[in-house]
């Protein structure tokens, strides 16, 4: 998140916190990340996988949580 603030066009970065969220069970941060990057850079050549990605996201029930 910390490169990101920096520059926030920084496009791998932005999509690597998505992978990292999704690994830590973030679904809801990963989700409005992919919206986020969707909207701030429609004609980026990563947009079609990341809304495939944010779809897929969408789709899956949420995580259970264990305590």
């Amino acid at each position: 998140r910390q490169t990101i603030k920096l520059n926030p066009l920084m496009v791998q970065a932005r999509l690597q916190l998505v992978n990292v969220l999704v690994k830590q069970g973030r679904k809801s941060d990963a989700v409005a990340e992919l919206q986020d990057f969707i909207g701030s850079f429609p004609g980026n050549s990563f947009v079609p996988r990341a809304k495939q990605l944010l779809r897929s996201l969408q789709a899956s029930p949420p995580a259970a949580h264990t305590n």
